[in-house]
């Protein structure tokens, strides 16, 4: 169980960030794809809220709990965010009209086109984001050849190994 004041800032960080990837952990030959997810509400209880297109298949072949994770990343925040849990699809109609966070419209959606998924948060990590040194040109070696060396080197090439390969 996360303390209160922990669960208050994940809860602030994942609302900032509000896009993630989701990933179905389980082990399941019939499994949600890896999409990407916008959050509708992160809760007090520790659990996040989020739509994913509805399969092909009847959801009812699915595993109702499966192990899921959420990648956080928001370009140009110093911060990103790794969510392991528990995921549970919501089919149930009376369920689905009890959450108070979600709108009419979203409520619609879950129980047509998408499907619902309350993600139970087990584990967070929690990560800032390396600020990028600024960046440097490559030092080139200066080489300096006097003029005769590369007459000779020249000479070389034209002699000797030119022929070699035309003899091929």
């Amino acid at each position: 169980m996360l303390f209160q004041p922990r669960r208050a800032f994940l809860q602030n960080r994942i609302m900032d960030l509000q896009q993630a990837l989701f990933f179905n952990e389980s082990q399941s030959v019939l499994k949600f794809p890896t999409s990407i997810i916008n959050v509708l509400h992160a809760d007090d209880v520790g659990q996040v809220w989020f739509l994913v297109s509805r399969p092909q298949q009847h959801l009812n072949e699915f595993d109702k709990q499966f192990r899921a994770r959420l990648d956080f990343y928001k370009k140009g925040k110093d911060y990103y965010l790794h969510v392991k849990g528990k995921a549970c699809i919501v089919t149930d109609p009376e369920e689905i009209n009890n959450v108070d966070a979600l709108d009419d419209e979203i409520r619609q959606l879950a129980l047509t086109s998408m499907a619902l998924i309350r993600m139970n948060i087990q584990e967070t990590f929690y990560y800032m984001a390396n600020k990028q040194a600024p960046k440097m040109k490559p030092a080139i070696p200066k080489l300096s050849l006097q003029s005769s060396a590369v007459v000779k080197s020249l000479q070389y090439i034209i002699k000797d190994i030119i022929p070699v390969f035309q003899s091929h």
